[in-house]
Parts: structure tokens; C-alpha cells; sequence
């Protein structure tokens, strides 16, 4: 049995649906959800170029401050599965995790994406923890061509995320990198650990992919929830609307809808519309963003969990 699965996932790439299949109703898992997402907010103001100095020595700060009650909360969530005979399932984006130079220096590099990458561990989070006896870390991929205006859509609504264009390069271009995740992958690999890198477009249209990840992960394919009810009005109408932003599709679902895979989608026609929607400047953005993913989503697709 695993004492912790660690979901690093790529925003955007349906990993709350992977979570509901998998995980919600599994018993003895005890759920840790997004303990760094306060992360965010200082990062966000850290890494803008237009901050000025005093602000972004203090944002650093705030931002390893949020850090380190993140890690301690995951500590303490940890040691109370272990003494309850549980399994710890924690889920986070990896960019609320990196080092705030590690963050910056990509952020601000004009190397290639593939010739921009750390060997060692880019997060804050100790590697005594990651490395915590038998852990299991789990990796979401999803094409760039979907995740990176997905991301897009989903923070523009929301005023914290929505600076003016001048300062939103820095956020996308950290907030899109797929490049994390495979500087973890790779550190992992280094220590001797195989994590499993799992992509959307398996589990969003193969609910025996999900049943074969259960057993992979060690938890019961029986407790898998394949199937769900939508929400009533009244209880939709009761969600935070920045959850509700982010979850739209998932809460207005019943089960798998493979026809959101990439695979079922014309990603040359959608990204083709991108500057009637978006405009020239964040169509430019976007694009970058998604050039400097598509390395590493090729190399982490090569390495995925086939079921």
C-alpha cells in the first residue's frame, strides 16, 4: 500500500475529473487538496517585471511564507494518515511549488525550452517529503493547444489574475509550463523513483484506463466512481464562482465526455481563432506559451501509463 500519491497535474488537464474517478470514493484516503494554491498571489506579483523592487522582495517573501505553512500542513496531513492506517492523496499545480528564482529565470530566459531545465529538485518542497517511503508521485499531461487558452479562459474572469498585458506574459508563460512537471519527472527518475505520467486524453475517454489506474495505484478499481448526477440549480448556484470558473465543465457532466479529448478536437482550427477571441497581443502570448510547452509535453507523452 502506498503511504502518499502525490497528482502533480498540468492545469487544464482535466485533473479534477481524474481526482473524482479515482479517488473520491476510495476508502481509507484521506484528501489534501491544493495546499499551496495561496501561493499564487504573491508569485504573481513577484514575477511581473513591472513590480517594483521593495514589492517583489516582499511578494518573495509572502510567497515562501505560504509555502512553508502549505509543506507543514502536508507534513501534519501525513503523519495522521500514517497513524490512521490511510493513504495520503495530494493533489497541487506544480507552478504554486517552484522556487521563486527557478520561476523567474524561466520566466525571463530566451533559451529554447528543451535547453532550459534544472536537475535538481525546482520546487520548495523538501525532498525528504517527496521521497517519503513508498510514495507514489502521478503526472497529468494534456496538449498545449488545449491547456494553455483553457488557462487562459479560466483566470481571465478572475480579477487576481488578470493584470494588464504588460505583466501577463510573465504569469502565462509560468502558469502554462509544462516544463515543471518534467524537471520533476526527470529529478524523480534520477532518485531511482518511476512516477506514473498519465494523459487526459486516455482518462477523459477510457473509463477501463481508469479502472487499470486504480490497481496501478494500488487502490480499488471497485471504488471507482465512473458516473456521477449534475448538480441541482440550487446547489451549482452555491459554488464559489472562482471554482465554478475552473470546474465548469466537470460540474456540468455526468461521466466521461471524450469528445473533449485533443484527440476528438481540430486543434489547428480552434488555435486559428485564437485573435478573433483573445486579440493580437495575448494571441501572442498564448502562442508562446504553447511553443515552449510542446517539447515537453512530447517527451512526457513518450513515458506515459499506457493501462
Amino acid at each position: 500500500m502506498p503511504s502518499q500519491i502525490l497528482l502533480f497535474s498540468q492545469p487544464r488537464s482535466g485533473c479534477h475529473l481524474l481526482e473524482r474517478m479515482v479517488i473520491s470514493k476510495q476508502t481509507g484516503v484521506r484528501q489534501l487538496n491544493h495546499p499551496f494554491w495561496k501561493d499564487m498571489f504573491p508569485l504573481v506579483e513577484y514575477l511581473s517585471q513591472a513590480t517594483e523592487e521593495y514589492d517583489q522582495i516582499s511578494a518573495r517573501e509572502k510567497y515562501i511564507e505560504e509555502a512553508d505553512l502549505a509543506i507543514k500542513t502536508w507534513k501534519e496531513a501525513l503523519s495522521k494518515a500514517e497513524s490512521d492506517g490511510e493513504i495520503l492523496y495530494m493533489h497541487t499545480h506544480l507552478l504554486m511549488t517552484t522556487t521563486p528564482e527557478r520561476a523567474r529565470e524561466h520566466v525571463q530566459s530566451q533559451q529554447p525550452a528543451q535547453d532550459n531545465l534544472m536537475k535538481s529538485n525546482c520546487t520548495l518542497i523538501p525532498s525528504e517529503l517527496l521521497l517519503h517511503p513508498e510514495t507514489i508521485p502521478v503526472f497529468t499531461i494534456r496538449a498545449p493547444r488545449s491547456t494553455v487558452p483553457s488557462t487562459y479562459r479560466a483566470m481571465r474572469p478572475q480579477p487576481q489574475y488578470a493584470p494588464e498585458i504588460a505583466k501577463q506574459r510573465e504569469l502565462y508563460m509560468h502558469a502554462t509550463n509544462l516544463g515543471w512537471n518534467r524537471e520533476l519527472y526527470d529529478w524523480y527518475t534520477a532518485q531511482g523513483v518511476e512516477p506514473i505520467i498519465v494523459d487526459a486524453d486516455d482518462y477523459m475517454t477510457n473509463t477501463d484506463y481508469v479502472l487499470s489506474l486504480c490497481q496501478k495505484l494500488g487502490l480499488n478499481p471497485d471504488d471507482a466512481q465512473l458516473s456521477w448526477s449534475k448538480p441541482t440549480k440550487e446547489e451549482a448556484n452555491a459554488f464559489h464562482p472562482a471554482w465554478a470558473a475552473v470546474q465548469r465543465t466537470l460540474i456540468n457532466s455526468a461521466g466521461i465526455r471524450p469528445e473533449r479529448a485533443s484527440s476528438n478536437a481540430d486543434l489547428d482550427a480552434e488555435m486559428a481563432k485564437w485573435k478573433d477571441e483573445f486579440g493580437d497581443e495575448v494571441t501572442a502570448i498564448l502562442e508562446e506559451c504553447t511553443a515552449a510547452s510542446m517539447p515537453h509535453y512530447e517527451y512526457l507523452r513518450a513515458q506515459k501509463f499506457r493501462g
